[in-house]
Parts: C-alpha cells; structure tokens; sequence
C-alpha cells in the first residue's frame, strides 16, 4: 500500500491535501503527494478510489479524480513549449507562438542539377542557409547565391579547398561558429539529398515547438527511389519508398537548450557530440525524411566519381568511412546498364552493396514499397544571378574556425545557457481603482483563507496561506515564480485564478535540475510538472524552463505579480530584483522567502530591508525562514497596501494566524 511509502516519493512537494481512510473508513494518514510522484503507479491504482478531499465543496483540485490521471500521465503529452512557456495540451497555431530562428547547414559538391529544388525547399523553410561548397566547378554556387533574400531568408555560401572528405571537420567548425554567434534558435545539418516532410515553415516550427525541451533531435530516413530518372523538379516525382524507414538519422541541434557548448558532428551528420558534457545526450526521435540519393544514371557517375576522390586525398580517417563509394566503383558498368538495380540500392541505400544484391537476387526487394508522389515546401523560382560573382570566402582545415568564428562573430557572453527571442508578454494596462480593504472586509478574507486553504506542502511550503489571502484582494493578471522547480505554489496560485473566473495566468520560472532530483528520478519529475500544468490549467498555468534569460521574455511593466523563490544571498536577491524591477507594473507585489535567515552568507533578509525603502508598504513574516512582502504603486489601484496596513494593525495576531495556518496544512 502507498501508506507504507514504497511508491511515495516523500520528498516531492503536495498540491493538494489528501486523506488515505482505512478499511473502517477512519483517517488513517494524511499523504502528501505531487503530481506524478509515484515511480510505479501500479500500487496506487489499488488505493487511489480511497483518496478523498479533506474539505467537501472545495473546488474541484487539480488532480482529481486521481485515479484517471494515472495512465496519461506515463504519456507524453503534446505542448507548444516555444521559448520554454508551456501554453497548452493541445497544439496551438504557430502564428501564437514566438517564432524560432531556423539556420540549415549543408555541403554539396558539384549539385547544379538540384540545386533549385533544394533552395526553393530551404528558403521555404528556414530563415538562413549556411552553404559549404566543396570545390564545385559547376553553378552550385550560383545558383545558391541566387536565393540570397528570397522569403526573407539570408543564404552564406563559403568555399572549403580542402580537397579530402572532410565533412565532420566543416560541419563541426560551423556548428560551433553558429553556437557561439547565438543568433539562431535549431541548426540542422543536411544534405542536397533530403528533404524535411513539410509543406510550409509554419508546419515545421509548429513540429519544433512540440520537441522544444530537446537538446537533439533527429530525423530518420526514408529512402526513395525515383521511378522516372532525371525529373525536371522533385516536386511532384513520382518515386518508390519502402515499408521501413533506414537506420540512419540525421540530427538538428536545440541552441536554446545547449548554449555555446562545443560539438562534433560526426561524419555524414549522423550525429552530434558534445565535448563538455560527460554523459552522452542522447536525440529524441522526431520526423522522418526524404532521402533521393540517386537521380539518375549521370549523376550517379558523377556521384561516385566525387566520393572516390575525396576520399583517396583524405588523411586520418577511419578505412570503413566511405566504403559504398568503393563498392560502388568497383561495380559501375553493372550499374550504369540495370535501372532496377540503382532503384534497389536507394531503396537500401548506405548497406553493403552485397546485401543490396543479396536482396534483388532473393526477389524480394519490392516487398512492401509503394508509390509516392514527393511533394514538399517549395518558395518560388529565384532568377539566376547574372555575370561574375561575388569572391566567396574560403577557407582550409587551417584556417577554417578564424574564417567562420569572422563571419559569426560572437553576439552574447558565453554561457551555457539558451537564449530567448524577443519577448513574448507584452506590458499591462494600468489596474483599475478598487475600493479600499476595510479592517472588517480583510478579516473576513482571513477568516475564509483560513477555513478553506488546503493546499499543503513540506515545512518549507509555509506560504501559501499568505499567497492565498494576497491573491484574494489583489487578483493579479500575469503571476510570475521565480525558482518554482519543485514547488507547489504554483498550483495553488493557478487553482485559485482557475476558480474564481480564470482572472489571470501564473509562469513557473525555473530549472528543474536539481542534482539529487536529476540522479535519482531522471527528468520524470519536470514531465509529470508539465503533463498537470497542460492537463488541468491549459490557459492559465505556464512555464519558462531556465532561469538565466527568462527575464528577456517580458517586456517593461508585464508582471503584476513577481514570487522570488529559493534564493539564499544577497548577490542572488538583489541581481534577481534589479533584473525584474523594470518588468513589474506600477502597482505591482513583490513576494520574497528567506527574509528571516541572517547566518553568515545568506543575505536575503539585507536585501528585503533594502528594497522596503522602494516599497510603498512591506510587511514581514518570521515564521519559518521569514516571508517578505512588498507592494508597489497607489493605494486605491493596489488593495495590498491596505491588506498590509491591517497586518501591521496586529502584526503578533497576523504572525500567529499564519503560522497556525502554515502548521495546519503542512502536517
């Protein structure tokens, strides 16, 4: 039984007071439970129709009935998560969304014959393309230049002389480049080959937005094989795909969640590494895509041709690396006269060519493909750029990281940290005048609070009840929590709007990386956080996951409400608040733990004493660590100066109230 904390994870912090009864009935003991605290949900299941309410007609709370949450809750919902703010469980239109920065890396050789195609798709989707041109002698630049501007989007072609394979090196140095430079929100690194499965960039981002808590993503391939070589425009070919996709991935780098940390992209951009990190940070599955190796006989020659010679005049890699290209060569005449047999070798593309044969041979190399006709975003035609061309950068294995770190250059302090785009929430009109909190409608208000709040925690979670009687006088629009990881005022303050007309929206602001959290539970306690934030308060309760940029996201006077949560010095405190002060409205509260411990090196207390001086009414709770209140503004737009004018009436009365209140639902 869960009584027995088998399943609990008792550390986690309650949302909402729940009594398991015994067999007669009888309270036996009060569980503090969290969302998603249970690491096997099945000894739950047993006892959950036995979870009832510790007060009856209390607003329906947040994981009730509990029983039914179970099981969805082991699913991974669905949420637009653009910029870390959680909106809701069910996918929004992008044009809500804050838009992210889109840059594609890729490196072609000698790619004229599709390179339109793959420009009109690039264009269509990303805001910049980054284009390597490997020593090409044909109009691959050219015609890539051509685009520059097209769909707003900004197309970089530089020139790699090097004459081996040295793919991993190029796309490596680059990748860091575009980290360090912080102008950018994905990067993906693709080929003149594949093309994303999307028929706008809208689609697209939306899809990002969905897998925006990962660092990596990838992408598996679906090769095609065309059934007419040499189309005039993939866009509407007809080709053959198979039933299963191919092993191989490709990968597109999340720079909000990794910062300028530096990478290595593998060989074929298959993967990506990061140097700094001791543990491998593994890409979640995302799209598929198509992969057109092969257009036809020509440039299959010319394909092989290529890779057979960069290869050859490579130095330090691995034997293995390229090894189609040599099977390939070895076996060309027999290609270059059997169309069944190249349509084969895409379908497998990258096996061993003796498997491949081994297949055509056994006749079941048809089994399960079908027909598709390829369709995919495509912008208009670009007019080619006439006359000579601009003299492109170039660049060596020597010389390449000072020519790329030149061309983007570095915008933000390195840190490991994501990076926000502009902001998202925009200022608050001025509060109307309310009239003023009288002494007989305040004790009312605590009479009710203390009647009615049930909405517990551990010891530290003390503050509710002021957080309860704040929000009953003042009724903020927009409440933001600082350093909300592993609290549960949130809920409280999103059940409270909830229940009294959805009045406003609540924003969890934090890491969720605490390391004892981390190593012992995973990430499965910021999953369960999200799936009860989207599930149970989908247009109120919201969340920027990091800390660091966080601010970036509002505009001047946006907050109504400011909670500093968890902060223990007087640096952290006071860089928090100078950060914050201008997001607040005139008539804003300010709520500050900590404010009672005054040990050596926790200085919170000195910086609440500082900014009472600011205030124009403050009021402090001693009980445990100390909680600061701070209200801003006029009195007749901020009824919090008058709730703390009756505190300060009988500070002894309100501390022992509240206290009594904290002990009450934290035992």
């Amino acid at each position: 039984m869960v009584a027995k904390n088998s399943a609990v994870r008792s550390h986690i912090k309650a949302g909402i007071k729940l009594l398991l009864l015994r067999s007669d009935g009888q309270p036996r003991k009060i569980v503090q439970v969290l969302f998603h605290t249970f690491q096997h949900v099945a000894p739950l299941r047993k006892c959950a129709k036995k979870i009832v309410l510790s007060k009856e007609g209390w607003p329906r709370p947040f994981f009730a009935p509990l029983y039914s949450r179970f099981k969805a809750l082991k699913e991974e919902p669905v949420f637009c998560n653009l910029g870390n703010i959680s909106v809701k469980p069910v996918v929004p239109s992008a044009r809500h969304c804050t838009r992210p920065r889109l840059t594609v890396v890729a490196m072609a050789r000698n790619e004229s014959v599709r390179a339109h195609d793959i420009m009109r798709h690039f264009c269509a989707l990303f805001d910049r393309v980054v284009l390597i041109d490997h020593m090409s002698e044909d109009d691959t630049a050219r015609i890539a230049l051509s685009y520059d501007g097209v769909e707003n989007t900004e197309v970089v072609v530089l020139r790699g002389e090097d004459s081996g394979y040295y793919q991993s090196e190029y796309m490596s140095a680059c990748a860091n480049a575009l980290l360090r430079e912080a102008k950018t929100d994905w990067i993906f690194f693709l080929d003149f080959d594949e093309i994303l499965p999307f028929s706008d960039a809208i689609e697209l981002r939306q899809a990002l937005v969905d897998r925006s808590d990962s660092p990596l993503i990838q992408m598996h391939w679906h090769n095609i094989a065309l059934k007419e070589f040499d189309p005039v425009s993939l866009q509407g070919a007809t080709g053959l795909i198979g039933q299963q996709p191919s092993s191989f991935v490709k990968v597109a780098i999340n720079v909000r969640r990794v910062g300028s940390a530096p990478v290595l992209v593998e060989q074929g951009n298959h993967a990506v590494h990061f140097l700094n990190e001791n543990a491998t940070i593994k890409a979640k599955p995302a799209f598929g895509m198509m992969h057109v190796p092969i257009l036809g006989f020509q440039a299959l020659k010319t394909k092989i041709a290529q890779g057979v010679q960069a290869l050859k005049q490579t130095v330090g890699k691995d034997a293995i690396l390229g090894f189609h290209w040599h099977e390939m060569s070895a076996e060309m005449e027999t290609l270059l006269s059997n169309e069944e047999l190249v349509r084969c070798i895409s379908l497998y593309y990258s096996r061993p060519l003796k498997d491949i044969l081994e297949i055509v041979q056994s006749g079941k190399a048809m089994e399960g493909v079908r027909e598709i006709v390829l369709k995919f975003a495509q912008c208009e035609p670009a007019q080619i750029i006439e006359g000579p061309l601009p003299a492109l950068q170039t660049f060596t294995l020597d010389t390449i990281s000072e020519v790329l770190n030149a061309r983007f250059p570095v915008t933000v302090c390195e840190k490991k940290s994501f990076i926000l785009p502009e902001p998202q929430y925009h200022p608050l009109p001025a509060r109307l005048e309310n009239s003023e909190v009288r002494g007989q409608e305040t004790d009312a208000v605590l009479a009710a609070i203390s009647a009615n709040v049930v909405c517990p925690g551990l010891k530290n979670n003390g503050y509710i009840p002021i957080i309860a009687a704040l929000l009953e006088v003042y009724r903020p629009r927009r409440y933001v929590e600082i350093g909300a990881d592993f609290e549960t005022s949130i809920f409280a303050v999103c059940q409270h709007m909830n229940s009294n007309g959805k009045y406003g929206e609540a924003i969890a602001v934090g890491d969720w990386s605490d390391a004892r959290e981390q190593e012992r539970y995973g990430d499965e306690t910021f999953k369960g956080f999200k799936a009860i934030l989207g599930s149970e308060f989908p247009k109120i309760g919201k969340f920027i996951r990091g800390t660091d940029a966080a601010v970036s996201v509002f505009r001047e006077k946006s907050v109504d409400f400011l909670h500093v949560n968890g902060v223990r010095s007087f640096k952290d405190a006071t860089d928090i608040f100078g950060q914050w002060r201008t997001r607040l409205t005139d008539d804003a509260v300010v709520l500050i733990q900590n404010t009672n411990e005054v040990t050596a090196g926790l200085g919170v207390w000195q910086c609440f004493e500082n900014l009472r001086e600011q205030a124009s009414a403050s009021f402090q709770f001693s009980y445990g660590n100390g909680i600061g209140i701070l209200a801003f503004g006029l009195r007749p737009r901020n009824p919090v100066i008058d709730l703390i004018a009756h505190f300060q009436s009988q500070p002894e009365k309100m501390e022992f109230l509240f206290s009594q209140l904290s002990r009450k639902i934290c035992s």
